[in-house]
């Protein structure tokens, strides 16, 4: 597979693609909604120079509404300047990743801390996107070949046919066809889905801290991970759920009369899941947050 820097010439430019029309370029599937586009539309029609400020919670989580109109601007930045031929997100030229935090940076005002985490959200975000060309472009024409062959209409504007090609055949691969069975498999797996969106539990926090008030603890994981698994209608649900739920209420219970006692990242939420906590992020915490960040008795 070829991986140059990124850069096109007449039969596709990632770099100057249209911000306009990619703001809309989003597939026709469940998780697209009305306000996602009107986010990404509101940083398009920013006045020259106007940079929008980013809002942080005490955890340095970016919260509010500018956070979806970062999210919802990066993703689109992910999809259309970001050739999807690369395999994975390492394999991206540095300078490929240093034209997103530039273009990113004429929009937001963000510090050089930020880069790294910025980077990591788009990095997912056009993983997410390579994901939703495979389910939705993909699978479901294997056995048609005249149409899998032509790029999607939506995303003609930015990708090149030379690059479908390339996507196509990768996709296709006998390799790729198991590496993708192990991933649906490990999903299976997890039996926890919650239900925040792309809010995430920084949002959630926020929401939490308004409608609560000052009796509202944002470090207490527990009542976050009910929160953020909880329905529109305030229902966990499925039974395994319930029982985690059900647990994390008979623990503190536990606790309050000192039957059990938590320490560090063995709390009762780690207690309840039955799981530790890897060194990557932790539950009920949302991104950027890693257990030397959460559990400060162990850094």
């Amino acid at each position: 597979m070829s991986e140059d820097d990124g850069s096109h010439s007449s039969n596709g430019n990632y770099e100057e693609t249209s911000t306009d029309s990619s703001c809309h370029d989003e597939p026709p599937h469940k998780e697209r909604t009305g306000r996602t586009s009107a986010q990404c539309i509101r940083v398009t029609k920013l006045p020259d120079g106007q940079r929008l400020s980013v809002t942080y919670n005490s955890r340095g989580q970016p919260i509010g509404d500018t956070k979806s109109s970062l999210s919802s601007w990066e993703a689109m930045l992910a999809r259309s300047k970001v050739r999807i031929i690369y395999r994975n997100w390492k394999a991206v030229p540095d300078d490929v990743k240093n034209r997103l935090w530039i273009s990113l940076k004429t929009k937001f005002l963000l510090g050089e801390d930020e880069r790294k985490s910025r980077l990591s959200s788009m990095a997912s975000a056009w993983t997410k996107f390579k994901s939703t060309l495979t389910t939705i472009y993909i699978r479901p024409f294997e056995n048609d070949p005249e149409v899998l062959q032509k790029v999607p209409e939506i995303y003609k504007g930015y990708i090149p046919q030379n690059d479908w090609d390339v996507f196509l055949k990768e996709r296709l691969s006998v390799e790729f066809k198991k590496i993708s069975l192990k991933q649906s498999a490990r999903r299976k797996k997890k039996k926890y889905n919650h239900r925040i969106s792309k809010k995430g539990y920084a949002g959630l926090t926020e929401e939490l801290k308004k409608k609560m008030g000052p009796s509202f603890d944002e470090n207490n994981r527990d009542f976050l991970w009910k929160e953020a698994h909880k329905d529109k209608g305030g229902n966990y649900p499925d039974d395994a759920t319930r029982e985690v739920a059900e647990k994390i209420d008979s623990l503190d219970n536990d606790v309050k009369e000192g039957k059990v006692v938590t320490q560090g990242r063995d709390d009762v939420l780690t207690m309840a899941l039955g799981t530790s906590e890897h060194n990557g992020r932790v539950h009920a915490a949302g991104e950027k947050q890693v257990k030397r960040q959460l559990f400060v008795s162990e850094a």
